[in-house]
């Protein structure tokens, strides 16, 4: 990942980014469950191993947004949660992060 201030990248916080910050990533955590729909075991490991890859990488963006787009820690503390909005609280600092967002 790159940010690309010539390009004009900025901290995006409406529609799904209002609620989780990563809705794409959130998605994905679905791709599991449709293995077990299709009832493919095979399926089922490797989508596993695939969102495991894809939470590594979400931590690694994140990361690198923390470091270098502007406005973007002020975003993670009007949006708490990464993925599922009050039901995975991956954000630093756990529950504090989740008592902040039910307090405002």
């Amino acid at each position: 990942m790159k940010i690309q201030s010539a390009r004009g990248h900025r901290v995006i916080s409406s529609g799904p980014y209002a609620i989780v910050r990563h809705p794409l990533y959130a998605a994905a955590m679905m791709i599991p469950a449709s293995a077990l729909v299709f009832g493919s075991w095979y399926g089922l490991a490797f989508s596993t191993l695939l969102l495991g890859g894809l939470i590594y990488h979400l931590l690694m963006e994140e990361r690198e947004l923390i470091a270098r787009l502007d406005g973007y820690t002020a975003y993670m503390q009007r949006v708490c949660y990464r993925l599922v909005h009050c039901v995975i609280d991956l954000a630093p600092g756990g529950s504090e992060a989740k008592d902040r967002h039910t307090s405002t």
